[in-house]
């Protein structure tokens, strides 16, 4: 989390990054070519119709599915599955569902 003594370069860095992010269940896109930024010390919600993909990509943030392509980026961190930080991302990221 960031704080108050943090320099004005760190703070400017985003929390999340999700670029071009997709996910396909069989032939069907769960998440087609999701894009967007999330700064540091932020609220942000995602709205969307039953169906279009939301808790999927909370669940590919936080690791829990794998992603079919693109990039998520965690305070910095790719979210990598056969990377040593995977546990560390999960450790430190809360969702709410």
């Amino acid at each position: 989390m960031s704080g108050p003594t943090e320099s004005a370069g760190s703070a400017a860095r985003p929390m999340v990054q999700v670029d071009s992010l997709r996910k396909r269940f069989g032939d069907q896109w769960a998440v087609d070519g999701v894009s967007f930024v999330v700064p540091a010390s932020s609220v942000t919600v995602l709205i969307g119709p039953s169906g279009s993909g939301k808790s999927t990509v909370l669940r590919l943030i936080n690791g829990l599915e794998r992603m079919d392509s693109g990039r998520v980026l965690l305070d910095g961190l790719p979210l990598d599955h056969d990377a040593k930080n995977l546990d560390r991302v999960r450790a430190d990221c809360g969702m709410v569902f």
